[in-house]
């Protein structure tokens, strides 16, 4: 095993700093309405949906004689929540540099400070803060950490429980990075016990997420009423001034259908989304760039397959683009994907890859002024949920007043969401 240098832990530093800062110019020190009533969801009321995160939240209140029951003490939480997200990073970093090749250390560093600068932005901001997507991508990260290391990688499994147990909608943002994961594992290692313990990991992850996935979608909701009061009473307590989210407790605790009432929320997804497209038009062209060459560089079946599913893997947020409405969170969920895999692949030695990133990067290079790509992002991170992001809400009112100057009224309600 390679030893720490003193390269990598200036790196490590310099990612916690850039993350330190990212905390300090985001965070806003505040939880949205929805993320506390999510922590009065609790298993003491049955094996329900999304309850796992106030089920720890329950038991910590417990540990501490009640002292956590406001919501002074829920920013506390999520404020530790945060910093154990980027502990996770910098230690996942560590590792990855640990078993790096040295000729890949420098596009693994780069990835690694935009996932890092990426996650610490978005669930830091008002928006998101304790939101349980923070919780599903930490869950993955783990999974990916122990894939790495190559240690007690059976707990992929459970980790795909809980997951799920987190929220349902894990199958589809970020269970893919696991998936994947194992997917490239399988096809690169030939020997043949290992493989088919790679195989039955893939199998059974699938398969313990998938039911757990329709057991809280179809039967997890038929004894809300017994024990709404309750809910209601922890969710406001938990809330800012008492300000609880009523159609997440209806949704949930009741089971009551909401999909009608969500489509005014996906005019405004319909609206923003193609003006973020096109703000980051040079980065998908990049990155169709780098997944075309990792199509053309498949040498055998096995490794076409390999390279059809890191490209695939994001195409498990597709039914959440179509029938859901918070695309800043799917988006969210599809750069950490592609950045989670490529770091993967890089940390793998998995050459296609390092040579594709390596075009990109010498493309750069030949062209000083694209650096400033690098900086442009920032201009649209954190990712929000409903809204994007605030520049792209900002862009869509602008439209909205244009078409009011002129006279039309479509997108009214859509300014002022």
């Amino acid at each position: 095993m390679k030893t720490e240098t003193k390269n990598d832990l200036n790196f490590i530093g310099l990612m916690a700093l850039l993350d330190f800062v990212t905390l300090l110019v985001c965070c806003q020190w505040r939880v949205r309405s929805y993320n506390t009533t999510m922590l009065a969801l609790d298993y003491k009321n049955g094996f329900t949906s999304r309850a796992l995160l106030g089920t720890i939240y329950h038991r910590l209140n417990d540990l501490f004689g009640g002292a956590m029951m406001n919501y002074g003490a829920v920013c506390i939480f999520a404020g530790v929540a945060t910093v154990g997200l980027v502990l996770l990073l910098l230690g996942f970093a560590r590792r990855a540099m640990m078993i790096c090749p040295a000729e890949n250390r420098t596009k693994v560093q780069v990835l690694l400070l935009v996932l890092s600068v990426l996650a610490a932005a978005t669930f830091s901001g008002g928006y998101n803060m304790l939101r349980v997507d923070e919780f599903m991508l930490m869950t993955s990260m783990l999974g990916l950490f122990l894939l790495l290391y190559e240690k007690a990688e059976w707990l992929v499994i459970p980790l795909s429980a809980i997951g799920v147990m987190f929220h349902q909608g894990y199958v589809f943002m970020y269970f893919n990075i696991i998936l994947v994961a194992l997917i490239i594992k399988f096809f690169d290692t030939e020997e043949k016990k290992k493989k088919q313990y790679y195989g039955l990991l893939f199998v059974l992850s699938f398969l313990t997420a998938s039911l757990l996935f329709l057991y809280f979608e179809l039967f997890s909701r038929t004894a809300g009423e017994g024990v709404y009061e309750r809910v209601l009473s922890d969710a406001t307590a938990l809330s800012y001034q008492g300000i609880y989210h009523s159609t997440l407790l209806a949704h949930e605790v009741l089971g009551i259908d909401l999909g009608d009432t969500e489509f005014g929320l996906r005019m405004v997804n319909r609206i923003q989304f193609p003006l973020f497209m096109l703000g980051i038009l040079p980065y998908l062209i990049l990155l169709v760039s780098v997944l075309s060459h990792l199509g053309k560089s498949g040498k055998d079946t096995p490794q076409k397959i390999k390279y059809f599913f890191v490209w695939a893997g994001s195409l498990t947020m597709l039914p959440d683009f179509l029938l859901k409405c918070d695309y800043g969170r799917w988006v969210m969920s599809v750069a950490a994907y592609y950045l989670c895999i490529f770091i993967f692949l890089l940390v793998k030695n998995d050459r296609p890859t390092a040579e594709a990133l390596g075009n990109v990067a010498t493309r750069i290079k030949e062209k000083p002024a694209m650096l400033v790509f690098f900086l442009y992002p920032l201009l649209l991170i954190p990712f929000w949920d409903v809204d994007i992001s605030e520049a792209i809400r900002t862009m869509n009112r602008w439209i909205a007043e244009v078409f009011e100057a002129f006279g039309g009224n479509i997108y009214h309600y859509v300014k002022w969401y």
